[in-house]
């Protein structure tokens, strides 16, 4: 993969290449001046992750302490044990953002060269890389030691080696693909859905690409298809076949992820009603019956049991007996979520500094107007972005083939899965930036389009004289 797009970057003109260096120079620049004024330590959940990491770094165990072994998901501790590796404990937060934001950076000038392939525009590529390096929320989460950095640095790398499995039908793209999707997925399930769809995109788009003289297996897939979904599942079962095997080993069951899903989906309602629903007992499969709603007493009900994963299972319980009571109101309280994740932004809670507001708590003499003039160009989504994203995305797939169906997929499915648990609105922050770039996709296209008919009904008027 490196291969092809190095020597397509080494071909770039010497005024492009230079927009990419400056844009570059935005990027971390951006970045480094707010880590630079930003002193917080790690607390909630980023706490527990650095937790995690430190018992994986000092001994290999991927749990907080022997009550939770299997309880949080691995990427992110992994990438923060890494981290530690690499910075010792004084300095692995530096560590970790460089290393982050280095993955970000990477995958982002490879989807550069691939959206400027597939959609034969450069300018929307440059605007791709205008978006990241100015986007509010991308450089407020950079700092952190959590899921979201992480999980936008994976997406970019999954979306341009998913890119480039199309435009090339190489196995190699579709193997780190596949691998970097399940980092993803192992890191937030909510890309779960998300790449498994993007890995049919890629085997579907290579059965129908016009090469039909491939031969076929069975009559259906040709020998491409097979190659490409072969190595897309390679690369996931290469990440994931050691988590599995790992908890296999501690539970003797599938523990895909980790146990902690289950109490994000009783977060809220915490088996209690929603909607019109009225209840005030709720029965389970077992025979028995809950009769106290909430997660803080859902927890004390199943405070005795020695592991997260026994806990697991009897909330899973709850879950099931949730879902069969509200399945009827489940569907427009996915659809207010969505409409709250639309028009909401912010970190929940998760920090001590102002997410709106990144630059000028630090300042020096003369350099109010500068940060002043930084805070208001960075960019944010709002209601209005959001809705301009979802036509983007249609666009995307009707205008770029497989490439925008990728696109269309990574940006909004995550979003809808995300709406199916719960209603915190830094659940899609880490999708900000590319839903951003889809609303300026929208916008370029519909202005390409009008130009376009102003100028065709111009020379027809033209013709007539």
């Amino acid at each position: 993969m490196n291969g092809l797009s190095v020597n397509t970057l080494k071909r770039l003109e010497k005024p492009e290449l230079l927009t990419i260096l400056a844009l570059a120079v935005v990027f971390w620049g951006t970045r480094i001046l707010y880590w630079l004024q930003i002193s917080e330590a790690p607390f909630s959940d980023l706490l527990d992750y650095v937790n995690v990491a430190r018992n994986v770094y000092t001994h290999f165990f991927w749990g907080e302490n022997p009550s939770l072994s299997t309880y949080f998901a691995p990427t992110t501790p992994a990438l923060i044990a890494l981290s530690l590796v690499i910075g010792g404990e004084t300095g692995f937060q530096w560590a970790f953002r460089f290393l982050l934001q280095g993955i970000a950076f990477a995958g982002i000038l490879l989807l550069y060269v691939e959206i400027s392939l597939f959609a034969r525009n450069r300018y929307h590529a440059y605007a791709l890389l205008i978006v990241v390096a100015l986007c509010r929320p991308s450089i407020f989460w950079s700092y952190k030691l959590g899921t979201e950095a992480v999980s936008e640095a994976l997406l970019w790398l999954t979306m341009a080696a998913g890119l480039r499995t199309l435009r090339t039908h190489g196995w190699g793209a579709a193997m780190l693909a596949g691998a970097a999707g399940l980092a993803l997925g192992l890191g937030r399930p909510q890309f779960f859905p998300a790449v498994l769809l993007m890995g049919l995109t890629i085997v579907l788009c290579a059965n129908s690409d016009g090469r039909m003289a491939s031969p076929r297996i069975a009559g259906l897939l040709s020998r491409t298809a097979l190659r490409q979904g072969f190595a897309f599942a390679i690369g996931i079962l290469i990440v994931w076949s050691p988590w599995l095997i790992r908890n296999y080993r501690i539970t003797h069951d599938f523990v895909a992820v980790g146990t902690s899903g289950t109490e994000s989906l009783l977060w809220e309602a915490g088996g209690g009603p929603i909607g019109r629903q009225t209840y005030t007992s709720l029965p389970l499969s077992d025979g028995t019956v809950i009769t106290e709603f909430g997660l803080p007493a859902l927890r004390r009900q199943v405070a005795h049991l020695p592991t997260d994963y026994e806990r697991n299972k009897r909330l899973q319980l709850v879950v099931d007996a949730w879902l069969r009571a509200n399945w009827q109101e489940f569907p427009a309280l996915v659809t207010k979520r969505l409409l709250y994740f639309a028009s909401t932004r912010g970190p929940s809670a998760l920090t001590t500094v102002s997410r709106e507001r990144l630059f000028g708590d630090a300042d020096r003499p003369g350099w109010t107007k500068m940060t002043r003039v930084l805070n208001a160009i960075l960019f944010d989504k709002s209601a209005a972005t959001s809705a301009i994203a979802v036509a983007g995305a249609v666009i995307a797939a009707l205008t770029l083939g497989g490439a925008g169906w990728v696109l269309a997929i990574m940006a909004i499915v995550p979003s809808i899965v995300a709406a199916c648990v719960i209603s915190v609105e830094r659940s899609v922050e880490p999708l900000i930036p590319l839903q951003l770039w889809l609303a300026f996709f929208a916008m370029a296209t519909a202005f390409a389009w009008l130009t376009q008919c102003v100028e065709t009904k111009r020379r027809h008027s033209a013709n007539l004289r």
